[in-house]
């Protein structure tokens, strides 16, 4: 299966899925000094940019008509 087998909407809603868990888990291990808060909040950032990303690709296919 490649990228182009999955379609866009549930690309979107699993890095959504996979956001949400880590904004849930990320505290727990910061407190339990496993992850740093500066790591956290790169690896967040860096997921919020992928769910960007992926939201401005469908946009521009809608706007297109794909």
């Amino acid at each position: 299966m490649t990228a182009a087998d999955i379609p866009l909407a549930d690309q979107i809603a699993e890095v959504k899925r996979e956001l949400a868990m880590r904004e849930n888990v990320y505290p727990k291990l910061i407190d339990s000094g496993r992850l740093t808060p500066a790591a956290a909040h790169r690896h967040l950032a860096n997921m919020r940019a992928v769910l960007a990303t992926l939201e401005d690709i469908d946009r521009i296919n809608k706007e297109v008509g794909r």
